[in-house]
């Protein structure tokens, strides 16, 4: 017996092949049991037809997934009507790929132009068109590697803002906590505590105060570190 399952699908109007491939794409990702996102650019597509970015995983509540997730079949759908839509920069995919489309060499033109007249500039000749594509292939290649990590990069930097926050309100609500202790132990200090001071020189020095309740019925006083004294002494 054999289980498939289908982790992720990328939607886009452009080839593979084309620099801004990656930059429009629209991903279908699994999110757990029949569940998919869809996502660009790690903001998540809601049921409202608006992008929110995706937090990390402790960070999704119940109303976020409920707003993010669907069906494998619809999310398909959605990713194939969203992806020539996609605006990066002011350029929707739709435009990229016309202009694509309709003059493919016109980057490669003005590169060679601008390559033959540096070239014979220095007494060189000017390079075979093959020698310039795979030049410009090699520019492509070498942009399309730093789109990727550009796009990780953010997705690193959004994560951290969601988890600086988070730290924030952890954070917050410590340090309430510690006042609200603080502010405990000092109304017991002043309104439960004996409060009787021991009364050797060394027991002084360290400043050495009862911190048993009043009515302890005890011969001896205990202070911190379990310094002891008994009741009369040295008075």
């Amino acid at each position: 017996m054999r289980y498939l399952r289908i982790t992720e699908v990328t939607v886009s109007v452009l080839p593979e092949d084309n620099v801004n491939y990656h930059v429009y794409a629209v991903k279908v990702q699994w999110r757990g049991a029949e569940q998919y996102a869809v996502m660009h650019a790690g903001f998540a597509l809601g049921t409202d037809g608006e992008w929110e970015y995706e937090p990390i995983p402790s960070g999704r509540d119940d109303d976020f997934v409920a707003a993010h997730r669907y069906g494998y079949d619809e999310a398909l759908r959605l990713a194939n009507e969203v992806a020539p839509t996609i605006d990066v920069n002011g350029r929707t995919a739709t435009e990229v790929a016309d202009a694509s489309a309709e003059c493919p060499m016109r980057f490669t033109d003005r590169w060679r132009q601008r390559t033959d007249d540096a070239r014979r500039t220095k007494g060189e000749p000017a390079l075979t068109y093959e020698q310039l594509l795979a030049q410009v292939e090699a520019l492509e290649a070498k942009a399309q590697s730093l789109v990727e990590p550009a796009v990780n990069l953010r997705k690193q930097c959004d994560n951290l803002i969601v988890e600086n926050a988070r730290l924030r309100v952890l954070v917050g609500e410590k340090t309430e906590y510690a006042e609200e202790l603080a502010a405990d132990l000092g109304r017991a200090r002043s309104h439960g505590i004996c409060g009787e001071e021991a009364p050797t020189l060394i027991g002084s020095a360290t400043g050495a105060t009862c911190l048993l309740r009043h009515g302890h019925a005890s011969e001896w006083h205990q202070g911190e570190g379990e310094h002891r004294w008994k009741k009369g002494d040295g008075r």
